[in-house]
């Protein structure tokens, strides 16, 4: 085994592998797939047509390598340091409300006091 794991390093870091193929495992959050993933798939494996995608999405935080995990795209900072990891992009959240409201409404001071009011996420909000 770890003479076709050699044998695979040389091949990636010669370039004689000038086609991608085989299996990718992903694993991402279902937010991030929606989002993120999803719709750049269809022009992924036009390009790399050789390549067959596993997505899992899990919200949860699962182990990499029970579950024989290629990638993982998260959300936040990077809990175990024996992985390796890159910044995708940086995103902003902002929590919004109409001024009638917040004049009526008691006081929020903590992400909780949300849930009763039922907020609406951003592509809710455009739909209506």
């Amino acid at each position: 085994m770890l003479a076709e794991i050699d044998d695979t390093e040389r091949s990636i870091t010669s370039g004689s592998c000038s086609t991608p193929r085989g299996l990718l495992r992903v694993n991402a959050s279902v937010p991030i797939a929606h989002c993120a993933i999803t719709p750049l798939l269809p022009a992924f494996l036009a390009r790399f047509p050789e390549i067959e995608i596993d997505l899992s999405l899990d919200d949860g935080m699962v182990d990499l390598i029970e579950n024989r995990t290629d990638v993982a795209i998260r959300v936040g900072p990077l809990q175990d340091s024996g992985l390796k990891a890159r910044t995708l992009l940086e995103s902003r959240y902002a929590v919004v409300a109409a001024s009638s409201y917040l004049k009526s409404a008691p006081p929020l001071r903590t992400p909780a006091d949300i849930a009763p009011v039922g907020a609406r996420r951003d592509e809710e909000i455009s739909k209506s």
